[in-house]
């Protein structure tokens, strides 16, 4: 009997705990904007962190940043700011870390901070 109930114990807390500790973004891929644009949606559980790293391959004359906004999607109403950063869009392998506020989908607007926003941003980003 007592074994039954240990099982059904650690049945339960892989079929709830395990996926809810599993929430990860992992998405990669490249950007090319000029005033800003948003990376694809991924799951994230409440106070987990993400690290944005970008590097440039071509970026504006000057020192400016890239900035970083994580949004979490609230469904039909549509996205609010969670947590915001920068990056130097200059330097390769720039990383900053977005915080989550609780459970749910999330993406990251990648914007210039130049006005207007007309030089070109490139590179390669990942968000861990």
């Amino acid at each position: 009997m007592k074994k039954r109930i240990v099982s059904s114990i650690i049945a339960v807390m892989l079929v709830f705990i395990l996926p809810i500790s599993a929430l990860a973004a992992s998405v990669s891929g490249t950007y090319d904007f000029k005033g800003g644009l948003y990376t694809r949606s991924f799951d994230m559980g409440a106070g987990n962190s993400v690290r944005v790293t970008t590097t440039p391959t071509k970026w504006p004359a000057g020192k400016f940043h890239i900035t970083l906004t994580l949004q979490q999607s609230l469904g039909y109403i549509g996205w609010a700011k969670t947590d915001a950063s920068w990056n130097y869009s200059h330097v390769k392998d720039t990383s900053a870390k977005l915080y989550a506020k609780g459970r749910g989908v999330y993406r990251v607007y990648m914007k210039s901070s130049i006005l207007p926003n007309s030089q070109p941003f490139k590179g390669n980003v990942r968000i861990d």
